[in-house]
């Protein structure tokens, strides 16, 4: 294994250690395994992006001690990624005051406490993962801060980057753009100016098509509309109107007659392509994918001019996701027809 880990191309393990029962101990031990890293490793994949919930790592009483009973967990996934010569990116998914889920709710912005609990769980991992073991792991600071001030994010994640930095200097470090890793915030995300530190975001653009349906989003499953892509969005008007408050109207109209196709894609990019050229720092994408229930056909031609696009501008990425809502596989490791839109790789997996 190298000593910088590589993030060309990878997959999310999510609802692992994430949005997950983390009660559930057969779940645990059954959800990932080393299999599922061989196999990814097969398909020419590079990395892993494995998303962790604080819950399960963070004793709930002071000192705030890391929770062996789930780090042993986060070990195996260190430990299996390594064996199978992937790159793992362990990005803090939830944290203290911090959930995407509940931006209403989010209070780390302005409480001491829970920055400083923060700061101690990217200093015990820093401490956990010193060894030459663990060169191949980097870190993402948190997944899809939701600050309404981005001066607020920018703070705590130099508390998350100084706390690494008290015990490893040299450890990758990624920092995401504030509003749920959107494109649109890097004018306003801070350039730490450190050498070992990449900037990423997530990528959900056209959001009416990689998000036809979801079940979470009420407008959309309101909608209830076959998107295709690349195509012309009709006329929503009699449908917004329909939409029960004037916010779901808002985001029904704001799709009306919008054509969607690669030109779009590269001007929702733009904003952090402006930033990297700026900066000199690298960017990666932690998230991009497209909900199973969308028309299989369009799934695979926005996979594909997606990973072009990464690649044309060379930004490395992680779809989301395995053998999730929007996965390579099926729950019961069934391969989809996505995966070769993505991993066009002549290998067979295991």
């Amino acid at each position: 294994m190298a000593s910088v880990p590589s993030l060309k191309r990878g997959t999310n393990f999510s609802h692992w250690l994430s949005q997950a029962d983390l009660s559930d101990s057969a779940a645990l031990e059954t959800c990932v395994t080393f299999d599922d890293c061989a196999r990814m490793a097969a398909y020419g994949a590079d990395h892993v992006r494995q998303p962790v919930d604080y819950e399960l790592i963070e004793s709930p009483e002071a000192p705030h001690e890391l929770l062996e009973r789930g780090m042993v967990y986060v070990n195996r996934a260190v430990e299996w990624s390594r064996r199978a010569g992937l790159s793992l990116v362990l990005d803090l998914h939830k944290a203290p005051g911090m959930s995407f889920f509940t931006p209403g709710e989010n209070d780390v912005w302005t409480q001491p406490p829970l920055q400083r609990r923060f700061a101690g769980i990217w200093q015990r991992l820093a401490e956990r993962y010193r060894s030459s073991r663990c060169d191949h792991v980097a870190f993402e600071l948190l997944n899809e801060p939701t600050a309404t001030d981005p001066a607020d994010w920018n703070k705590l994640a130099r508390i998350g980057l100084e706390a690494v930095r008290e015990v490893d200097a040299k450890r990758m470090v990624l920092v995401t753009s504030n509003s749920w890793g959107s494109t649109t915030t890097f004018p306003a995300l801070e350039d730490f100016r450190d050498p070992n530190v990449i900037y990423t975001f997530h990528f959900y653009e056209p959001f009416i098509f990689t998000h036809q349906r979801a079940s979470w989003v009420e407008s959309l499953k309101r909608l209830d509309m076959d998107v295709e892509y690349p195509c012309m969005v009709p006329d929503l008007t009699e449908a917004a109107a329909a939409m029960p408050t004037e916010e779901m109207r808002k985001a029904i109209l704001y799709w009306s007659g919008v054509g969607l196709d690669r030109k779009r894609l590269e001007a929702h990019l733009k904003p952090a392509l402006e930033f990297r050229d700026r900066t000199g720092r690298p960017l990666y994408c932690g998230e991009f994918g497209v909900i199973r229930n969308a028309p299989i056909e369009s799934q695979k031609r926005w996979l594909a001019d997606m990973r072009d696009m990464f690649d044309r501008h060379d930004i490395g990425w992680a779809n989301w996701d395995y053998k999730g809502g929007f996965g390579l596989l099926t729950p019961e490791r069934e391969e989809r027809p996505i995966r070769q839109a993505l991993f066009p790789s002549p290998q067979r997996a295991r």
